[in-house]
This record gives structure tokens, C-alpha cells and sequence, in this order.
């Protein structure tokens, strides 16, 4: 399973940063606004240096102006003053924020159904990089969510519902009729990487 990608608008227009082995860039707006603040080198030990953004990182207890460096995919360095010609790329997100992705706990993103949203399409822009699917799929139909959610960039988490009634009208969902217990332990013992509930 994919790690989170990140880089991408986050909350207030600021930037999101991640120490994954896979970083991935979202296009934005804003961001071609700024491609003229892009500085690139040829050398330099760091891959991306994002210049003097207001960093948020509750879990190292920084809240302040820094500079973050990533080197192979993964937050390198974070402190004041990190000197450009360490890095190939130098991007000024001076009026931006940058944090760890975001975490939504519950959204629908089954696209496939009516009325439900493409992970990638509303979780990018908010600074979400990992969401969690509350019950879009049951056990009969979740190898159907599978393509989904390999191909999203966002990391899709999912709860699965326990009602083999899927796309019919609540209350048949409702129904303890419909509920198939032993399908969906062993689907989610299958899948326990992406199942969590």
C-alpha cells in the first residue's frame, strides 16, 4: 500500500509537507501564481527546499517560520536558514503554511456511486492526505473499491459496512437482514492493511 503523497494546498492557501518515501506534487492555482519564487540549481544535497513558510508541526512541537529540505522523498532537515545552494530546488513559501498532510475521518468516496466524491478532488485541496471512508462499501462490494483506492493519490483508510445491501435505500441497509458478518471479518482480515473498522 502507498505511503501518503504530499505537497498541496492546505488549509488558509498554504503548502503541506511529508516525511514519506513517496512525494507527490498537487497543482494549485496559487501555485502557478508563484512559479517565478522557484529557484533551481543543479547540485545540492536536498531535492526540495520550501523557503521560510510557517511551519505546523504539532508532533516536533514547532509552530513558527522555517525552512523544510526533503532528500529522497523524505523531510530532511527543518530549522531557520537553511542556505539555498544546499538544494537542487528552492521553492519561497514565504506567505504559506506547511504541515504534515491532514486527516479526514469520514468521508464517501466510492465514486463510483451516486453521490460520492473523488478522494483526490476534495482532499487535496483542503491539505488532506489520508481520509477514511466511513462504510461506502460493504463485503460484497469492495473488491469494486479496490481500483479506487490504488489509483487515488490520497491514502484511502476504509470502515467497512457490515450490510451486503449496498446501493439500495437506507432503510434496506438498515435492515439486520441484510448484514453479513463472517463476508465482512474475512475481508477485512484480507484487507486489514486499509481496513480499520
Amino acid at each position: 500500500m502507498r505511503r501518503r503523497k504530499f505537497i498541496g494546498r492546505a488549509l488558509g492557501g498554504g503548502a503541506i509537507i511529508g516525511g514519506t518515501s513517496n512525494l507527490g506534487v498537487t497543482s494549485y492555482s496559487y501555485a502557478e501564481q508563484k512559479r517565478q519564487a522557484v529557484k533551481v540549481q543543479e547540485n545540492g544535497k536536498y531535492e526540495i527546499l520550501l523557503k521560510g513558510g510557517h511551519v505546523i508541526d504539532p508532533a516536533n512541537n514547532i509552530n513558527g517560520i522555517m525552512d523544510v529540505a526533503v532528500a529522497e522523498g523524505k523531510i530532511a532537515r527543518v530549522e531557520k536558514n537553511i542556505p539555498a545552494r544546499d538544494a537542487k530546488r528552492t521553492i519561497d513559501v514565504s506567505d504559506l503554511y506547511v504541515t504534515p498532510g491532514l486527516l479526514d475521518i469520514h468521508l464517501h468516496c466510492f465514486h463510483s456511486r451516486p453521490r460520492y466524491i473523488i478522494a483526490d478532488d476534495h482532499c487535496f485541496p483542503s491539505g488532506v492526505t489520508t481520509c477514511c471512508d466511513a462504510g461506502s462499501a460493504g463485503a460484497d462490494s469492495f473488491e469494486d473499491f479496490i481500483e479506487i483506492i490504488e489509483s487515488a493519490r490520497t491514502r484511502i483508510l476504509i470502515f467497512l459496512n457490515i450490510s451486503s445491501a449496498q446501493g439500495t435505500p437506507k432503510a434496506d441497509r438498515d435492515n439486520p437482514t441484510f448484514f453479513d458478518i463472517l463476508l465482512a471479518v474475512e475481508t477485512a482480515k484480507k484487507y486489514s492493511d486499509i481496513i480499520i473498522g
